[in-house]
């Protein structure tokens, strides 16, 4: 470039200069300018948000269950592990520790014996559950992806409407269990069956701690009115049993299956499962339907706290009907 000429013609006219010489590269930055903005695409609309575990849904929508990042030999390991703690705390675990410690078998203990005997097992039961789970999903960190969670937040807009049609059934449960109870032949076939396979305890010879006909002894108990006996089990049917319950069968199994089967599907297999797992074929119709409902208010929600809570109503229900002279229940405690 020539710097001198360059220099004399500023000198020369540098009042027309001035003002031809700013306008080329005005012009120039305001085309660069406008045709950037009109090339330019329009930015992309920022992602949903994720969903909360405790952000539950209004009463229209289903709320989605959360993506479990494990596959089906998981869920069979789990499964298959659970059942193995599950049944030997009740069959070899706290019947040898009665024995050790010189005690007779759990049903041949005094009422509010066995009361105790049964919330120490059902505790056990909950810290196994935990175990089994902790040991096997560690590595995922279901906490972190938000399993496992109670959801009990807004219940008004969330889980408070269906937990109220779950317990305005339990009538209707109750009804289609006697029902099923009443039918000839496959109950009682299906009950020797079972007896087979898991033979029963021995009898109590104690008459405080036989039940009535057609009753367990947790029903002859709270029949029979003992406060304290009464106490025991209430934190049996209302806490602990409610809450393990519901933390495998609809907080691992339901969720589990849902990635493989359709929802509806998965609530009927975890159902079967939760059904078969209380080896009681003689109850087995409230089980199922009591599952079924369990289920659904866990998938129409999300939140794994409703469905603990209306566990331990109908176990409250029960129990009420026990403390009001009703009697023994066809669907009994779950």
């Amino acid at each position: 470039m020539d710097y001198e000429g360059f220099s004399q013609g500023t000198r020369g006219g540098e009042g027309d200069r001035a003002e031809e010489e700013p306008e080329e590269p005005v012009e120039a930055e305001v085309d660069v300018e406008v045709e950037s903005s009109a090339d330019a695409a329009p930015p992309p609309p920022p992602p949903p948000p994720p969903v909360s575990p405790t952000a539950l849904t209004d009463p229209g929508a289903i709320a989605p269950l959360l993506p479990v990042p494990w596959g089906l030999d998981t869920v069979c390991g789990v499964m298959l592990l659970w059942f193995l703690a599950f049944w030997s705390l009740g069959h070899i675990v706290v019947p040898g520790a009665l024995e050790f410690a010189g005690m007779p078998p759990r049903d041949a203990l005094p009422l509010r014996a066995a009361a105790a005997v049964h919330l120490l097992l059902e505790v056990s039961e909950l810290a196994a559950t935990a175990l089994v789970l902790w040991r096997a999903l560690r590595s995922y960190r279901p906490r972190a992806l938000g399993l496992f969670r109670s959801g009990l937040g807004r219940p008004f807009r969330g889980w408070a409407a269906p937990l109220l049609l779950v317990c305005a059934a339990f009538p209707l449960v109750e009804g289609a269990a006697a029902a099923a109870a009443a039918l000839p032949g496959l109950p009682d076939a299906a009950w020797s069956f079972f007896q087979v396979v898991f033979p029963p305890s021995p009898p109590s010879p104690s008459p405080a701690a036989l039940p009535a006909a057609g009753a367990s002894v947790f029903e002859a108990a709270i029949a029979a009115g003992d406060k304290e006996t009464c106490a025991l089990y209430l934190a049996v049917v209302a806490v602990a049993a409610p809450l393990w319950e519901e933390v495998i069968f609809r907080g691992f199994l339901l969720t589990s299956l849902a990635r493989h089967v359709p929802r509806r599907w998965a609530i009927v297999a975890s159902s079967l499962v939760f059904a078969a797992a209380h080896f009681t074929p003689h109850r087995a119709a409230a089980l199922l339907l009591l599952g079924l409902l369990f289920g659904w208010l866990y998938s129409r929600t999300g939140s794994l706290g409703a469905a603990v809570l209306a566990h331990s109503l109908w176990n409250l229900y029960i129990f009420a009907g026990l403390l009001l002279g009703r009697g023994a229940a066809a669907g009994g405690v779950v």
